[in-house]
């Protein structure tokens, strides 16, 4: 089972279905891998791409396997 996760402070981390939630069909959990990467290229891009248009603040986004 994978997560992304959004940095929102120092040594703090939040799942991205949390801080994202205008973002649409945005989950945070993932079953394998190579579809959570592929989700977190895509949210980033979107992030890049309506970030400002929707002050959707852009962060680090990370991958954590639990």
């Amino acid at each position: 089972m994978n997560v992304l996760e959004a940095k929102i402070a120092p040594n703090e981390w939040k799942r991205v279905d949390h801080i994202y939630k205008e973002v649409p069909d945005i989950k945070a959990y993932f079953r394998n891998e190579n579809d959570a990467k592929l989700f977190k290229s895509k949210l980033k891009a979107y992030l890049k791409q309506y970030g400002n248009k929707t002050n959707l603040k852009k962060r680090p986004i990370r991958l954590r396997k639990i």
